[in-house]
Order: C-alpha cells, then structure tokens, then sequence
C-alpha cells in the first residue's frame, strides 16, 4: 500500500497547480485528493496518486488542444486564399472537377510544390487582396511561382487566351492571285 500524501498547496504538476490537499473518507481505504486548478481556469478533484505518477496533468484540456493541433496544418481552411488554392487544384488535377476540359485537359498543372503544401502557395503568392484572382501570366503556363499574380477582373480580361476563331478573323490570311 503506497504512503498516503499529502501534497504542499501551490505544488504544479503539468497544467494543474494544487489549492488544497485533504483526505476523501468517502473511499476505503481512505484516499488523499486536491483540489487543482488548471492554467485553462478549470478546477477539478484528483487523486494525489494520479498527480505524483504523471496520469493525470491537466483537466482534459491537454488532449483536446493535442487532438485540434493534429487536424490543423495552417489554420487558414475557408479563407480566400485557401479556397483559390483548392479550386486551383480542382481544375488542373480533379477530371470530375467542372472546369478540368479547360485547365487540366489542356495540359495546364499546379507545380509540385504548390499541389503538395498549401504553406507553400501562401508563402509565393502572399495574401489575396480583396477583389483579385489568381491569373498566370502566360495564360497557356502552369500554375508555378513565377508564371502568377493576384489579379483584378480587368488584368485578367486582358489576358485571356485567344480562340483560334477570333485570331483567325483579326489575322485573315489573304491570298494573291498571280
């Protein structure tokens, strides 16, 4: 049977500081408790053998910030520059995407480092403005680091790819006849 002990208030195990330590007779044999309060603002009753083993160093808020941190990356999923991200994705590399004929079924890819690490794309490209889109420079180019900007609706009606008709009719071949 371990010796029963009580533990100087003010003692930090972890997250837990210790406000009180007294016997639970409410248990046989008699169980030594404290009464903690965790950095999160929570107190609770714990077993003094579960604060000296290591069991238990927090009230549950440990795990939970473990298990959120786990599921989040970048934290910026929903903003502007993540959804242009997953939609630039979508269109080069997703053939169920709506728009893939255009972009991914003409040859046009996201480079490796920007389709792996959504940090990546945000570290070349920086914030989104508001009111810009992302626009390749060469529009017949990939998505890559050096081939795109954030562009206004204007910037980017200026660089569009020409069809073949339209270039057709603005550079009629003309034939001489001798």
């Amino acid at each position: 049977m371990s010796a029963r002990k009580f533990i100087p208030v003010g003692t930090r195990f972890n997250r837990l500081v210790v406000l009180d330590s007294f016997p639970d007779d409410s248990k046989f044999p008699v169980q030594i408790v404290c009464r903690v309060r965790c950095d999160c603002g929570t107190e609770k009753i714990v077993r003094t053998t579960y604060l000296l083993s290591g069991r238990t160093g927090s009230c549950g808020c440990w795990r939970a910030d473990q298990c959120s941190k786990s599921f989040t990356s970048h934290g910026k999923t929903g903003t502007p520059e993540h959804k242009t991200w997953v939609g630039m994705i979508g269109r080069c590399h997703v053939p169920a995407n709506n728009a893939f004929e255009g972009y991914g079924g003409k040859g046009i890819s996201v480079c490796t480092r920007w389709r792996e690490s959504f940090e990546a794309f945000f570290e070349d490209m920086g914030p989104k403005p508001k009111g810009h889109t992302i626009d390749r420079i060469n529009s017949s180019g990939n998505y890559e680091p050096g081939n795109c900007r954030w562009a206004t609706q204007t910037e980017q009606s200026r660089n569009r790819r020409q069809p073949l008709a339209d270039r057709q009719r603005a550079n009629p071949v003309r034939c001489r006849l001798v």
